[in-house]
């Protein structure tokens, strides 16, 4: 969990992202990361060290600058970047994102190059559509979705071009028939306890090729 203490034996698992991963709202052991947590110590007790380094509004940017001093002393670590909803999203006052698509891609590479160059390993995780929502209203008159919609791709470009694993959120619910309106809160975004539940068990599916 968050708090654990590094041990020396156990292979680190580092959950790096925004809200999403933070589980803003969600009880303790509903967290998805925590529900991957309980996952691996029941199948393979001792194992694994999980860890959480999240924070409300995150962007790759902010990211960026947190990780040397709130991820590199975990590393070697495999590090689940979970990060784009905050990226791409336009606020209400404004006409472009968060942070530009070029920015994005360079910040995903960089990201991973630090985490890279300590013996870390990468895994980046597209994350869901948001639905439509008043809570969020972009300023450029676009949807949320239509808004993230470049930056998933994105994030599946920079994947390949680093030859390192994508787990694409979107196409596995899609595969199973799970719909973003199966998964969020009245907000349209942030995650409910049933979409922590399925996001653990999806993300726990395709990590355990990895570890």
């Amino acid at each position: 969990m968050s708090g654990s203490p590094v041990s020396p034996t156990a292979k680190r698992i580092v959950c790096v992202g925004d809200s999403l991963t933070v589980a803003t709202g969600s009880a303790e052991l509903d967290k998805w990361p925590v529900r991957i947590a309980l996952a691996l110590e029941k199948e393979s007790p001792g194992e694994h060290s999980l860890f959480i380094r999240a924070w409300n509004g995150a962007t790759t940017f902010e990211v960026l600058q947190k990780i040397t001093s709130e991820v590199g002393y975990l590393l070697p670590a495999t590090v689940i970047v979970t990060l784009g909803v905050n990226d791409a999203h336009v606020p209400a006052f404004c006409r472009t994102p968060q942070v530009g698509i070029e920015d994005f891609a360079s910040n995903l590479r960089e990201i991973h190059r630090l985490i890279s160059d300590e013996g870390g390993n990468t895994i980046f995780v597209v994350e869901h559509v948001p639905v439509a929502s008043p809570a969020y209203s972009p300023g450029n008159g676009r949807t949320y979705a239509e808004n993230f919609a470049p930056y998933r791709a994105e994030i599946l470009k920079v994947a390949g071009e680093l030859n390192v694993p994508a787990f694409d959120i979107p196409s596995l619910m899609a595969a199973r028939g799970i719909g973003s309106r199966d998964i969020v809160t009245d907000d349209g975004l942030h995650l409910s306890r049933n979409g922590n539940w399925i996001y653990a068990g999806l993300i726990f599916s395709q990590l355990r090729d990895f570890l």
